[in-house]
Order: structure tokens, then sequence, then C-alpha cells
């Protein structure tokens, strides 16, 4: 069994030049558009992201058939307005360890391109896992041919750790439809739907989702984390729909949490996380959960947040966070168990750009 980690650190530095207008017409023919993506992968689930042309409605059909001639599917949605016509459905009773094809299909119109995704397998199969994680897609810095490079080493899935728009650089973001621009300009790049069409995603956010360094006070942070989940495959709580941490697994070997280090910053209670997100973590990383799972226990644990710099900067802001990260991972630390942090690194030189 071997666990595979392929580390690609996007960092975006060119910040010249606004790049205007966006490609959002839905395709005549198929009444999609920007592709398609999948995330959020259960050993017998899914979440599909598409988006469609206005008021239409849309479903998935999906199979471990290529050529999808039997298979099943969702119900029809109907996409609106307040979400940029975008729409998550979920896939249920699928198969753990299984390759499966999908297309979007708007009804009344000819189905969507093929897609591909691998479930995840059962907790207690011991498989060799590969996986690739980055950040950080500034749109000036297109075309983004490193999510190619990621595409052909064939990953089992891809953690994006966040800024996967900059929402304050190259022409500042403000109302709801410039950040959802921001979304389809990225989107719009062949090598971003190419990847995204060919592997499955598990996502958290950073701070140019909604602004530079911001913290949960930031006037931008509703509109920006809306766009955020209107734009990627999120399984959604109903009781806490804005709830982004959350734990998944793939197979015996690898248990990946991914974190939220933005939307409960609070520098007078001096955390990054929050005391809920931090209970939950220590809950489902204590050594008593681990006991119980007996076999089922994984080899690596990952946890995958966002966070700022590596090279630290003399700001003040930055040094009090630096400061909580420090004080953070070490009380998440779980003393006599072992977790890989990933990290999405910004490098000095980009701190300096911003």
């Amino acid at each position: 069994m071997a666990v595979k980690t392929l580390f690609f650190a996007v960092l975006l530095l060119v910040a010249s030049g606004f790049l205007s207008g966006s490609v959002r017409e839905a395709d005549s023919s198929t009444g999609l558009s920007l592709g398609c993506a999948v995330g959020d992968v259960l050993p017998d689930g899914a979440v599909v992201w598409l988006r469609a042309e206005a008021e239409s409605e849309v479903l998935v059909r999906y199979s471990r058939d290529p050529d999808l001639k039997v298979f099943a599917a969702t119900q029809a949605v109907v996409v609106k307005e307040t979400s940029d016509f975008t729409a998550t459905l979920v896939l249920r009773g699928l198969e753990p360890a299984t390759v499966y094809h999908y297309q979007g299909v708007v009804v009344g119109k000819e189905p969507g391109p093929v897609c591909k995704f691998v479930t995840a397998p059962r907790p207690d199969s011991l498989t060799d896992v590969q996986f690739a994680f980055g950040g950080c897609t500034r749109e000036s810095f297109q075309p983004f041919s490193i999510m190619e490079s990621i595409r052909v080493m064939t990953p089992d899935f891809f953690v994006f750790m966040g800024d996967t728009i900059y929402a304050d650089r190259d022409g500042p973001a403000s109302k709801m439809e410039e950040f959802w621009s921001k979304y389809v300009r990225n989107r719009n790049d062949g090598s971003m739907q190419r990847l995204l069409s060919e592997t499955s995603l598990y996502i958290t956010w950073d701070d140019h989702e909604v602004a530079n360094n911001y913290d949960s006070g930031h006037p931008l942070a509703p509109i920006g984390q809306k766009a955020f989940f209107d734009y990627w495959p999120i399984q959604r709580e109903p009781e806490d729909p804005n709830r982004l941490y959350r734990s998944f697994r793939w197979g015996k070997a690898v248990e990946l949490f991914i974190l939220d280090a933005r939307q409960y910053r609070d520098p007078a209670a001096r955390t990054m996380l929050g005391e809920k997100q931090k209970k939950w973590l220590l809950e489902e990383g204590s050594l008593l959960r681990l006991r119980s799972l007996n076999s089922f226990s994984p080899r690596f644990r990952f946890q995958a947040r966002a966070r700022i710099n590596g090279a630290v900067s003399a700001r003040r802001g930055e040094r009090l966070w630096v400061s909580l990260l420090v004080r953070e991972s070490r009380e998440l630390s779980f003393s006599r168990q072992m977790y890989i942090t990933l990290l999405s690194v910004k490098s000095l030189a980009e701190r300096n750009s911003d």
C-alpha cells in the first residue's frame, strides 16, 4: 500500500492587466456551459456541479459504462438566477472504488460531454492512493498549464487549497455578479476544465475568494462565500449551510480533514479555527474514536487548510495570526498520533506583491 501526494504550488504573481469580459453563454446544442466538476466523493456518493442556460431544467446521467448506454439519473432541478444558473446534484447508491462516467443533461437538449471520477474505497479497504494538492489560481496567469500536468498523472482526487479566484485582484469584485464572473473566467480555462472533467475535488477557501487577509467581519464575506458555494461541488448541511470543515476517508490508507481557517477567525478570542471547529476536529481525531474504529483506523491522516505565507513578513496583523497558527497547531497536534498537514504556502515574493 502506497500513498503518493503530488504538490503543485500554483503561485500566480502577475498583477497587471484587467481581464474584461467572460464567456457565460451556454452551448446551443446542450444548454450547458463551463464544463463539469464533481466533489466530496464518498464510497457510495458524490456531488456534481453544472451550469446551464437560464431557468432550464438540468439532471445528471451516470454509469460505470463509459458510453452511458445504461445509466441511472438524478431528478431534474431548475437552475436559478440567484445562483448564476449553477446547480449541484447528489449522486447516491454508487459502488466503492469504481470509475463512474457522467454527463449533464438539460431537458429538451442534447446530452453534455462525458466526464468521469472514481469513488472512494471502503474504509476497511487497503489500497494505493495518489492525490494532488495545490491552490492560488489567479486569472491573470492563465492558461493554468499546471492543471494539465496534474491531470496526466491521473490522481484519485485533487485537494484545492483555496484562493480558487482572486476577487481582489485584476479588477476587484464588490458585487455578486463580479464575484461570479471571476469564477467564470477561471472555469473557462481549458486545462482547468480538463482536470475537473477527469478527477474529483475536495475544496476549501482561503482569503482571495473575498479579500486579502480578510477576517470574518469583512463586509464582502457573505457575498464572496456565497459565490464560492455557487461554483463548487460541495455537500452542504441544511442546518449549517456555510460550514466548510468536514472529513473524508479514502479506504484504510487515508483520512482527510478539510479545515476552514478563515470564516471563524477572531482576534479577540485569539483563534483562527473557532471553538466549534476545534472541538469537532479534536473529537474526530481522538484516540478514543480511533480505537472504536478498530481495523478501520487510517494509516495516514491529513489536515488540509489554507494558511498565511510561510516566509513571515513583519506586518503587525500577520504576526498575530502566525502566533495563533503556531499555538493552535500545537493544540491540534493530537499527542501520540501523527498528522500530516497539507498547507497552501504562499511565497514571500507573492506576499510582497499583495
